[in-house]
């Protein structure tokens, strides 16, 4: 019951954390559509900008950006459950804005396919009219279906109207549908309503939404597309991680082969000077930045500078994409000392020290003296008396750890260069290649989470009260 109850509490936390990440994604600046498709065609003809918009259609029918955002939403009265279907997304948010103004979007709507008219009029102009003129209302056009100022509007709208009339052979075409947006916008601005945007309304939009798309992707390992070179964001994830997991898997090895020894060591000679001072020092060293740690390492051991270039520096090494294990750790090896030692020391420091202060609690205990009055060995008193009730403590610490890797190897792996999971997510935040840093948010938490759970199953198995289900006292 126990191990299901924890199994049941990581899940919802990842689920939380799900909503948590999407609706962050959902705020990233930028259309993401834009990235895939070439220039808008805003001077071109109707066939042209026909295709452009089919293109952008099903790029964001791709992206899962034709759907609406949610299962439900508790949105002002003012805004209809159909704006998600507005494209592209810089008209969906100007659209956005003019309801906030004037709640009336049967009036906005109206307005939205007049400035469509014009878009489209404009496309079927005859060749034979003014190339300038006609370019310089399609400019006019295009600012006019993102405008969401009223003063930019009504200027906007001015200024193409004498565009229109400036020339004879697109006058009659254009004159009339300028006319036709002018009073389509004034009827929005005669017919406002703003006190819609203060009456709550439920819409339910059903399971084929835009947040069940993501967590299929998700689930199903896909995890989307790049947004700077195309490529599977599973690929890049997987690339990146198995330098992380490498990278961390050597920090956490050496913190268990050197903590626990180290923190038994402490631990069993409470009072001796040289124990007293490694503890000083271990305090020393969980103070000390590991980001400060890793530049002062790379001046002063990693450069010729200062005549001691004995360890490899930042990562330069071209290691193909599917390169086996082996290869990568000998690429890695030259590279390794120095960011596994700035990886290693805050844990080993932090670990060995809780070490410490649990054996010296066991060590304090009534069976401790107990095993010493029955003439065990001071060797057997330690390690399966004192040590087996001190490592309790260490199993919880042993999942704490995981997190503190991965949130370090982001650090770590940026200033060594190191093409890890870290430096992944902090790239595509630098980039805004938001799929790739939401779906590693997503990854790291996983891992984490993983982590916790097999904390919570090895302290399951080493401590009978947690079994039957008592608590375990203090």
């Amino acid at each position: 019951m126990y191990l299901l109850q924890r199994l049941f509490l990581s899940l919802l936390t990842l689920w939380v954390l799900s909503m948590v990440v999407y609706g962050l994604s959902t705020l990233a600046p930028g259309d993401p559509v834009l990235r895939f498709l070439p220039e808008e065609p805003t001077q071109a003809g109707a066939a042209r900008m026909a295709h452009a918009e089919r293109q952008y259609l099903r790029t964001a029918a791709t992206l899962g950006l034709d759907k609406p955002p949610f299962y439900f939403s508790i949105r002002p009265a003012a805004w209809p459950d159909t704006l998600y279907r507005i494209m592209p997304l810089t008209r969906r948010q100007a659209l956005d804005h003019l309801i906030g103004i004037y709640g009336n979007w049967p009036y906005i709507q109206q307005w939205h396919w007049a400035v469509n008219g014009l878009k489209h009029a404009l496309a079927q102009l005859p060749a034979s009219s003014n190339r300038l003129v006609r370019n310089e209302a399609q400019r006019l056009v295009a600012s006019l279906a993102i405008a969401d100022n009223p003063l930019i509007v009504r200027t906007t709208l001015r200024q193409l109207l004498e565009v229109a009339v400036a020339d004879s052979t697109i006058a009659p075409q254009l004159e009339p549908l300028v006319e036709q947006a002018s009073l389509a916008f004034a009827r929005v601005e005669d017919h406002a309503t703003p006190q819609r945007c203060y009456v709550p309304d439920f819409k339910w939009y059903g399971f084929d939404n835009r947040y069940q798309w993501w967590m299929g992707q998700l689930l199903s390992g896909s995890m989307g597309i790049s947004l700077l070179d195309a490529r599977p964001v599973r690929d890049k994830l997987s690339d990146a991680l198995v330098w992380t997991l490498m990278l961390n898997a050597f920090s956490l090895g050496l913190v268990w082969v050197l903590g626990i020894p180290l923190g038994l060591w402490m631990g069993v000679q409470p009072g001796a000077r040289l124990p007293k001072m490694v503890a000083m020092l271990l305090d020393l060293l969980y103070s000390m930045p590991p980001i400060w740690v890793a530049m002062l390492l790379l001046v002063f051991f990693a450069t010729p500078m200062f005549g001691m270039n004995w360890f490899a520096g930042i990562w330069l090494s071209e290691v193909p994409v599917h390169a086996s294990i082996g290869q990568r750790l000998a690429a890695m090896s030259r590279h390794m000392i120095l960011p596994v030692f700035c990886l290693t020391y805050p844990i080993l420091a932090f670990f060995s020290r809780q070490l410490r202060s649990s054996m010296q609690h066991a060590m304090q205990q009534q069976y401790v003296q107990a095993a010493r009055a029955r003439g065990l060995n001071e060797r057997v008193v330690v390690w399966r008396h004192a040590f087996r009730n001190a490592l309790f403590p260490l199993i919880t610490l042993g999942g704490q750890m995981v997190p503190r890797l991965f949130a370090g190897s982001v650090i770590i792996e940026t200033i060594f260069n190191i093409p890890g999971l870290g430096r992944l997510i902090y790239d595509s935040i630098l980039r805004q290649d938001w799929p790739v840093t939401f779906a590693g948010v997503m990854l790291t938490a996983a891992l984490t989470i993983v982590g916790y759970l097999l904390s919570d199953v090895l302290y399951h198995r080493a401590d009978p009260r947690v079994r039957l289900g008592l608590q375990p006292s203090s």
